[in-house]
């Protein structure tokens, strides 16, 4: 079983450091992820959403993390 907890921190760690390898490790190869800027499936569509996503935010800080045994989310402020 994966540690929702652990990996919710890990992706928010790869996510400030805008590590777009190590995010996409986290994530199954299958992976949908809905947005505001639309639908994105697979890996590779994950990958250049991601990448575009970095482009627009300077730092990120963690304000909460709220997790139980299947699901984690974290909330963050970012400085665009």
């Amino acid at each position: 079983m994966v540690d929702a907890l652990a990996l919710a921190q890990d992706y928010f760690a790869a996510t400030a450091a805008k590590d777009i390898d190590t995010l996409v490790s986290l994530v199954a190869p299958d992976i949908t992820c809905t947005s505001p800027a639309g639908s994105f499936e697979g890996l590779e569509a994950f990958r250049a959403f991601r990448q575009r996503g970095h482009l627009m935010f300077l730092d990120l800080e963690p304000m909460a993390v709220v997790a139980n045994e299947a699901r984690a989310v974290v909330v963050y402020n970012a400085r665009t």
